[in-house]
């Protein structure tokens, strides 16, 4: 139920109460609404998606289409200032000559070979018998008014080595598909901890106002006495002129305590994505309920355990496999390219003047016109064609040279960066344990600090009380008592942040993290 009350149109009706939440939940809030997780998770997004477009850049064929219409206004004759054109305007002299060898090899009397002037003359009265007009002469014997083309182009490659290598090689795209989530689940980790030690600097904070606060309470009290006792004449008027700045500086020191707190309460809700008007209540203390199982382990025992499951350290071996692999594909740069394409293409040519001339086969003189529709057969066309292409590029100036020269620098960079997070991991054990050591045993003599800071405040109290004390043994003993207070709970709050900061050294899944945390603030 709380997680709802995070959900953004959820805030704004929930800001007027406050909201009271444990570490868990302040935890599991962060999860889903901090800022550098949701980026993060994002740029897991889109890097997953870099992998699928490289996969379908090999995998899977190119399909492209592609379509066009051209109006032909008016076009240059292409035979200018060439005798091909003579070639196409002698086509009705071959028809005489047709007409002449016919007449000369039927054996009739009547047929006999004409000139080509009669013969030109006699077709355009068969024309104009048949009501038909001449078709202009065009410059360009070959323009139609209406040209489409569409095409269909399948290609797909067959041999590209170095994509092939990325691909189809365990430390290609599958490294880096291994890779990809680790850097999210890193970052929940980290945030986890930042989590934590927010929600313990914010607890700190509040017993840090609280125990101002009872110093100012307890100085209220002396500075009342004392000025019962100078109106008695018992003490001087110093003494609670005295007692007076005291009370002042105790009061100056309970407001910025109380600024710390308001500050360290704002920093939590920026974690976990909170919010910022909306009111928060930590629902946990500054407790230690049990040890932490990790006091009696070894720096290289600890360390053996993060190098198995610390999602960074992955991350970096199996960037360095993908970098040593991309030295491979990159070699392979020298090798030739091969793909297979399928073209299907469907043009038309559609003249204005769709009319034809239909000449009588027994008679060239005697014509009928046809017309054709837009979209005759005699206009549109249809071809398929199949092939392979292939690329081999013999010299590029060296890039290719240069490029594996990079490729290897690259593989170099990222053995170094293995190199430096396990030098990093090793000094984040060392210093967690450390810290867990000495946070544990200042504890422990903490304790007994503040039980005798309590007996000899209430001691003094006392005495001061009987006139056997003054004011300033009361003040001395108020503040050791404070400052014991303070030593013990900052002891308290420096155990549970080494304990998670180890945790985080040591990248314990989450699923598998101890509750020692959790349980230690939450009761």
């Amino acid at each position: 139920m709380l997680l709802f009350a995070f959900l953004p149109h959820a805030q704004a009706q929930d800001e007027a109460s406050p909201l009271r939440i444990t570490l868990a939940e302040a935890v599991e809030i962060a999860l889903i609404h901090n800022y550098v997780l949701q980026q993060a998770r994002m740029a897991e997004e889109d890097a997953r998606l870099q992998i699928q477009l490289g996969v379908a850049d090999i995998g899977y064929p190119t399909i492209e289409a592609f379509s066009s219409y051209t109006r032909n206004i008016r076009e240059a004759n292409p035979f200018a200032g060439s005798s091909a054109g003579d070639f196409f305007s002698g086509f009705a002299f071959v028809e005489w000559l047709g007409f002449n060898e016919t007449a000369r090899t039927d054996e009739l009397d009547a047929t006999q070979p004409i000139t080509f002037g009669e013969f030109a003359d006699r077709q355009r009265r068969g024309l104009d018998a048949a009501g038909i007009a001449p078709a202009q002469p065009s410059d360009n014997p070959f323009s139609v008014a209406n040209q489409y083309l569409n095409s269909i182009t399948l290609t797909q490659t067959i041999l590209d080595a170095p994509r092939y290598t990325r691909l189809l090689h365990p430390d290609g795209f599958a490294a880096a598909r291994q890779q990809i989530p680790k850097a999210v689940e890193r970052q929940e980790q980290i945030i986890i901890g930042q989590v934590r030690e927010a929600f313990y600097g914010a607890l700190l904070a509040q017993e840090e106002s609280r125990v101002a606060a009872q110093s100012v309470a307890r100085t209220h009290t002396s500075r009342n006495e004392t000025a019962l006792r100078v109106s008695n004449g018992v003490l001087p008027k110093m003494e609670r002129l005295t007692m007076d700045v005291e009370l002042a500086n105790r009061e100056s020191e309970l407001i910025q305590a109380q600024t710390r707190a308001s500050n360290s309460i704002d920093q939590l809700k920026y974690l976990i994505g909170m919010a910022p008007r909306q009111e928060l209540v930590l629902n946990g203390t500054l407790t230690i309920h049990q040890t932490s199982p990790y006091l009696a382990a070894s720096a290289s025992t600890a360390f053996e355990e993060a190098s198995t499951q610390r999602p960074d350290l992955e991350e970096a071996r199996l960037a360095h496999r993908y970098a040593l692999n991309e030295v491979r594909a990159t070699k392979m740069n020298a090798l030739p390219k091969v793909n297979g394409f399928v073209n299907f293409n469907y043009t038309g040519r559609v003249p204005d003047n769709r009319s034809y001339t239909i000449s009588d086969p027994n008679n060239p003189f005697a014509f009928t016109q046809g017309n054709n529709t837009y979209f005759s057969k005699a206009y549109w066309q249809s071809a398929l064609n199949v092939g392979l292409s292939l690329e081999w590029t013999l010299f590029n100036g060296f890039e290719r040279r240069r490029n594996v020269q990079r490729a290897e620098v690259a593989a170099r960079q990222a053995g170094v960066n293995v190199d430096q997070l396990t030098a990093n991991a090793k000094m984040e054990i060392e210093t967690a344990l450390r810290n867990l050591d000495t946070a544990y045993h200042q504890i422990g003599s903490q304790e007994v600090n503040v039980t005798n800071a309590e007996l000899n405040y209430e001691y003094t109290l006392a005495r001061s009380r009987e006139g056997v004390a003054n004011s300033l043994q009361v003040r001395a003993a108020s503040s050791q008592l404070d400052t014991s207070r303070l030593n013990y709970l900052r002891a308290v709050h420096g155990y549970l942040v080494a304990q998670s900061n180890l945790e985080v050294a040591l990248g314990i899944p989450i699923e598998k993290q101890t509750d020692l945390q959790l349980a230690s603030a939450n009761r």
